[in-house]
């Protein structure tokens, strides 16, 4: 009984190596989940499913608020966010506080989130990136500009003292954005309400 024990284990770690490296995908390794029988988890298959940021068409809108979503090349394309879910699709929106607002009282939660650097244009993960809070005009008013370091959001601050630039947080992002949802979803119970 012992040597079947041992014969199983070592075959089952042969096959789970062998099937491993012919199965492997994105470069993350897969042997120990086959090998072990389990049935593949939400994680394994997210990655069916290339996490990558795209660019929004001409046909997209934001999925919050139903405003046009700019693509990188206009001067508000800069504002605009994104978000991937677990079935690979993508959802843009016009300003940072629409994305946070749509994922408010969603089962589903994305799976990848991207805003664009400020200066560049360029997709940069939305939990890395760096809130700068000025007077400036924004799709939805919000006035969030986003940088993909810390020391690139000092220095659009150091140099934009004329519109009042100051390092701000995801945390007050949020604050601001729950105010605006919470008064919109207000003023929509009264609408239903006949008011």
């Amino acid at each position: 009984m012992r040597k079947f024990f041992i014969f199983s284990v070592f075959l089952t770690i042969s096959l789970g190596v062998l099937v491993g490296c012919s199965n492997s995908e994105n470069g993350v390794e897969k042997a120990s989940e086959v090998a072990s029988g389990e049935q593949l988890s939400s994680q394994q298959n997210i990655d069916t499913h290339e996490v990558v940021a795209v660019e929004p068409t001409d046909e997209h809108t934001c999925a919050f608020c139903d405003m046009k979503v700019y693509g990188m090349e206009h001067e508000m394309g800069v504002f605009t966010a994104q978000i991937q879910m677990e079935d690979g699709e993508h959802y843009f929106f016009d300003d940072v506080g629409c994305l946070l607002n749509y994922e408010r009282g969603k089962d589903e939660q994305a799976i990848a989130k991207w805003v664009r650097d400020y200066n560049s244009s360029e997709w940069i993960d939305l939990d890395g990136s760096v809130p700068v809070k000025a007077d400036i005009i924004t799709p939805m008013k919000y006035g969030y500009a986003l940088f993909n370091s810390e020391k690139a959001a000092q220095t659009f601050v150091d140099e934009r003292k004329d519109i009042n630039a100051v390092i701000s947080s995801w945390d007050e992002i949020d604050h601001v954005s729950h105010e605006r949802y919470m008064k919109k979803m207000g003023q929509n119970e009264e609408g239903h309400d006949g008011n």
